[in-house]
């Protein structure tokens, strides 16, 4: 199975590395923490499959770089993390392409987990459904040039 790129996108260093430990500790994938949006946009041509992404980064919005970056990777999964519980910045979210809203709050840690494994499992069901599709083609390939040898022989 292919490994599984987590990016995290924030600036509490301490808050970065619980999270971090938490998601290894499950076994979930590479995980990597960037203390900044300029960092963290250097390095997407790594090619993450999930970012968890704080909403607040200094001077950035995690909302601006949510937008920023679907619009140029339309398939990296984001999970928004926020300090505040904000009806409205969950809404925005979910409105520019994040895949969930977490406060960050005692069970923010297990939240994230769960959506990070909710993430792979969609992920596999779509690898599995375009591996399916191939083999169907192949079958149906296999099927007609047999067909034609035997039509002319």
């Amino acid at each position: 199975m292919m490994s599984n790129k987590i990016f995290i996108v924030e600036d509490n260093r301490f808050y970065g590395v619980l999270l971090k430990n938490e998601i290894e500790k499950s076994n979930l994938g590479d995980v990597e923490i960037f203390p900044s949006g300029e960092l963290f946009l250097n390095n997407m041509n790594r090619n993450p499959q999930i970012v968890i992404l704080d909403h607040h980064l200094g001077t950035t919005k995690g909302l601006d770089l949510l937008k920023q970056v679907k619009t140029a990777y339309p398939k990296v999964e984001f999970i928004l993390l926020s300090a505040q519980e904000s009806m409205s910045v969950a809404v925005q979210s979910l409105k520019f392409g994040a895949y969930d809203y977490v406060e960050k709050n005692k069970r923010a840690f297990g939240k994230v987990n769960y959506l990070i494994k909710k993430i792979q499992f969609e992920l596999a069901e779509k690898r599995n459904e375009r591996i399916q599709r191939y083999l169907r083609y192949i079958g149906f390939g296999i099927a007609l040039l047999i067909l034609l040898v035997w039509l002319l022989s």
